[in-house]
């Protein structure tokens, strides 16, 4: 009698990419924390598409003529390295202080939970009259670049924002929340 064998995987499992899609992750997060080191980031390494800046915006002011398929914006202040870093408590602080805004650590979509666990928790979600703003504060201006390169989507009507080491994830229609956050942004210390 010929003895039972067990039946083996072909191919990775989904658990074992998510393992290495994390420690990938670390790996560059950890790149891009070594103040004194020459490494490049990832963005630095691909061509990089255009970004839409105070010095470059986008033709026409109406939002709605972006069609709902076209890529997420990164869009970023410039000469804002010198300044100083906001920081995640004096933010949150005033942003309760808010009237009529609700803070929370739950994500309620899937775009928000990946703002969170990219983020590694460094983040809340600002909600006023039934629209969200998800906003992280990160490390440095280094992470927040990098957090905004994952967080992009092909066809996603989100807009990803990054104001020094904060990036925002909101859709075109909360724009007024957004408002709200970025006057929100405190410096750390």
């Amino acid at each position: 009698m010929e003895p039972i064998r067990q039946a083996r995987s072909v191919g990775p499992t989904p658990w074992r990419l998510a393992e290495f899609v994390l420690l990938c992750l670390a790996s560059l997060l950890a790149g891009c924390s070594n103040n004194g080191a020459t490494s490049t980031s990832p963005a630095s390494t691909r061509q990089a598409k255009p970004v839409e800046t105070a010095e470059n915006p986008r033709q026409g002011t109406n939002e709605a003529e972006t069609p709902a398929s076209a890529p997420a914006r990164t869009e970023t202040e410039p000469n804002t390295e010198s300044e100083s870093l906001y920081g995640l408590q004096p933010t949150l602080r005033c942003l309760e202080r808010r009237p009529r805004l609700a803070t929370s650590t739950a994500a309620t979509t899937r775009r928000l939970q990946a703002l969170r666990d990219l983020a590694q928790r460094t983040s809340v979600v600002a909600q006023l009259e039934g629209d969200t703003v998800g906003v992280a504060v990160v490390q440095s201006s280094a992470h927040a670049s990098l957090l905004a390169e994952l967080l992009r989507a092909p066809e996603d009507p989100h807009r990803i924002i990054r104001r020094r080491n904060a990036v925002l994830l909101f859709l075109p229609r909360a724009r007024d929340v957004f408002d709200v956050v970025v006057g929100c942004l405190r410096p750390a210390g």
